[in-house]
């Protein structure tokens, strides 16, 4: 039976093959535009084959993460269990956009490229017949080198699955329904950000077939009848489907302003940061404090500046090089979780009148630049909460319980029995006074002030 979306697997030499500008993982790249439909598009075999996009950047590590997978490559050889998937731009013959299996390419490509760094470097160590190098570090190299070239040898040639696709539109339709099989409700499930990209600019397609590409730069919006549509073909909730479009439109939106603005800060974007603007759709206190409408696709100028100024204005990145910590992290937000803290931290505030985020970490216009670090209103928080709150301290004493090991109890002797004992008499007395409490109605409870509950 004919494939209607993928033709016959045919072998294409490695060198035939071209990373996919396209990918949502990446910056947007510029062209001209400021603010493109598609990126650069598969439309013009120029564009999409231009060298420019053909050249790793290191700051990509964080897109593609193929430091760990060349390792593995490397240590294993090549496994061609995953298929690669092409498109051949029919204006092209010799060239192949790679639509799936970008980052197997990127890391075939750095192994060729690291294969004619290291034989050069030990051509010109023997050449020269240094004694610096020890015997064995030469060796290890060589080892390297082998290692490199065998993968290089099994790679010269790959098979790979063509998108029967006889042009671009033909393109945009069947790769979204091979990607949408592999990825949403497949065993290859993409994680948030990819995920939310692929269905933004699905709906971003099919607005614009129905609506018109004028409508959609000039009046973007979410529109029923096509969130309808698409939920139908993707087999999702027409609700979390738009919950989805929604963090990605804005999340899209706010990489391609403050793109270099960020890079200046001495950042990258990486696809954790999407849990940003997810969180950000989630809360709804925190998006009345920021003022934009639930269903806005881009936020508003004002918004967009407060999380630069407190997620990406200072240096991310810890001390040793490697993904940040959040005690290391120096800017107001340590984390993009602090986004559903600060909604909690409001609702505190409105329920017992106090005043831990309400009047002291407001992003209006007068405000923004003098908030505390959000860490200081966590803690805030904690020590009000601990105090009105019984549940809050008997969780934190459990985490740090949990922290205990087996090692940790030798040599506690009748210091550490007694500790147990103790613990096991609280918890006994407690738990029979909290057995009695929950049979009470609400308001027949009193506190005594003595640590016991009466009616």
């Amino acid at each position: 039976m004919t494939n209607p979306y993928l033709s016959k697997d045919i072998e294409v030499p490695f060198e035939q093959l071209f990373a996919d500008p396209n990918n949502p993982r990446l910056p947007i790249f510029e062209t001209g535009i400021s603010t493109s439909v598609e990126r650069v598009g598969y439309d013009d075999p120029k564009t999409l084959f231009n060298p420019e996009y053909q050249i790793w950047q290191d700051s990509w590590e964080h897109y593609y993460k193929i430091s760990d997978l060349m390792t593995v490559i490397l240590k294993q050889g090549w496994i061609a269990v995953d298929p690669i998937f092409v498109w051949q731009h029919p204006e092209v013959n010799d060239k192949f956009v790679v639509c799936e299996g970008n980052t197997r390419l990127w890391a075939l490509r750095r192994i060729r490229e690291e294969f004619l760094k290291k034989e050069a470097l030990l051509n010109d160590i023997e050449s020269k017949g240094s004694r610096a190098v020890s015997r064995n570090r030469i060796d290890e190299l060589r080892k390297e080198i082998d290692q490199q070239r065998m993968v290089i040898e099994q790679t010269k040639i790959l098979q790979v699955k063509p998108i029967a696709a006889k042009d671009t539109e033909q393109l945009k339709e069947k790769l979204s329904i091979v990607l949408g099989v592999r990825h949403l409700n497949g065993a290859k499930k993409w994680h948030n950000y990819p995920e939310s990209m692929y269905l933004y600019n699905k709906y971003q397609r099919m607005f614009i077939d129905e609506y018109g590409e004028d409508e959609w730069i000039d009046n973007k919006r979410i529109e029923p009848e096509v969130l309808k549509k698409q939920a139908q073909l993707d087999s999702l909730e027409p609700p979390k489907l738009k919950k989805k479009i929604i963090a990605a439109s804005r999340h899209t939106v706010f990489r391609e302003l403050y793109r270099i603005n960020v890079e200046q800060a001495g950042n990258t974007f990486r696809d954790g940061d999407h849990f940003l603007f997810e969180n950000l759709g989630k809360n709804n206190d925190v998006r009345k404090k920021f003022g934009f409408e639930a269903d806005c696709l881009e936020l508003p100028a004002h918004t967009m500046k407060v999380l630069f100024e407190w997620t990406f204005k200072k240096p991310r990145a810890s001390s040793d090089g490697s993904d940040d910590k959040e005690e290391e992290n120096p800017n107001i937000f340590h984390a993009h979780r602090n986004i559903y803290e600060w909604n909690k931290i409001i609702r505190h505030d409105d329920k017992y009148k106090t005043s831990i985020a309400n009047g002291r970490f407001e992003p209006d216009e007068d405000s923004y630049e003098d908030v505390p670090p959000f860490s200081d209103i966590i803690a805030d928080y904690r020590l009000n909460k601990s105090v009105r709150d019984p549940v809050h301290t008997i969780e934190r004493a459990v985490d740090d319980l949990k922290k205990i090991t087996s090692n940790d109890f030798v040599g506690g002797g009748q210091n550490l029995e007694n500790a147990f004992n103790e613990l096991e008499s609280w918890l006994k007395v407690n738990k029979s006074i909290f057995n009695t409490v929950k049979e009470m109605p609400e308001d027949g409870r009193e506190d005594t002030g003595t640590g016991k509950l009466e009616e």
